[in-house]
């Protein structure tokens, strides 16, 4: 198979992940807020840029044009929204430096107003190479890109994954620092394809090879943060599930009649907050427990520090 068909193949599978996510979403009345909006909106751009990296794709399109790069403008300014849509819904989590929230906005708005210049200036010129045009944009963008994954992007994956506890979504964070990795090499690449085209035109062949295996591990990185991966809970759900009773009996243990009761068995993504509902009720209970064999385990392990064990509850 060829690398296009790679790339058309991973593009389906993305919309199809898409759909589902969506479809899922509108049943399930998720899209209620500005941030939920906020969120998709984000997904669509990321969406479209995938979908227009395919050189089928943007030959038939620029085709319609005359030949003019409307595809790479189009990209570019649905990345340049994507950066905003992030930055719009991450601060609410994070705190920016007053420096970055005073500038990025008006700082990503120039920027796409200087890749429209570029474009209006120049591709109608039939004396300058619709090819030069398209490197004189992507050449803006890539910078711009670089700069947002590093002061917008970067920071805020840092900090989820530095505090977030529960294992599945330290996995989700961690696959965020990867995209951002990801994007930054990729973002990199495509500069350094456009200074070589203009400077070292001898080398562009090798970078335009590694540029197009980069953007396949953007997509694969892409897909990775789309892959459900409650699918996955299911694999270890017998483990986690015994760690669930094997708490129910230490509270039963500590507390007989307070201890509280299940009557259903609970589903693989609800275990993970059962369990960390379990180890708080069990710590609520330990002043007032009697003194037995658990509660004296526990108040040992609280006052040495020593690694929690699951097996010994």
């Amino acid at each position: 198979m060829s690398q296009q068909g790679i790339i058309i193949g991973i593009n389906l599978l993305l919309w199809g992940l898409l759909v589902q996510r969506f479809v899922r979403a509108l049943s399930e009345r998720k899209l209620t807020d500005g941030a939920s909006l906020q969120a998709w909106g984000l997904f669509f751009c990321l969406y479209l840029v995938i979908v227009l990296t395919v050189d089928t794709v943007e030959q038939a399109i620029d085709a319609r044009f005359g030949g003019l790069p409307v595809t790479t403008l189009t990209r570019t300014l649905f990345m340049l929204a994507a950066a905003h849509l992030f930055y719009l819904g991450m601060r609410r989590t994070y705190v920016y430096p007053p420096r970055v929230q005073r500038w990025f906005v008006p700082l990503n708005g120039l920027t796409a107003l200087v890749c429209v210049a570029v474009f209006l200036l120049f591709a109608p010129n039939p004396t300058i190479a619709s090819a030069d045009v398209s490197l004189g944009i992507k050449g803006v963008r890539d910078i711009a890109i670089v700069a947002w994954t590093l002061v917008i992007c970067w920071p805020v994956g840092w900090y989820l994954w530095r505090s977030e506890t529960l294992r599945p979504m330290k996995l989700h964070r961690a696959l965020n620092l990867l995209f951002f990795a990801v994007l930054l090499i990729v973002s990199v690449i495509g500069l350094t394809r456009t200074l070589t085209v203009f400077f070292l035109p001898d080398l562009e062949p090798t970078v335009a090879a590694v540029d197009e295996i980069s953007k396949g591990m953007l997509l694969l990185s892409v897909l990775l943060l789309l892959f459900p991966f409650r699918w996955l809970l299911s694999l270890s759900y017998p483990q986690r599930l015994l760690l669930y009773w094997r708490l129910r009996r230490v509270e039963r243990a500590l507390s007989p009649a307070g201890a509280r009761r299940t009557s259903r068995w609970l589903r693989a993504d609800e275990l993970e907050l059962a369990i960390y509902q379990q180890v708080v009720a069990l710590l609520d209970r330990l002043p007032v427990a009697d003194d037995t064999p658990p509660k004296r385990a526990i108040e040992r392990i609280v006052s040495q520090r020593l690694p929690f064990d699951p097996m010994t509850c």
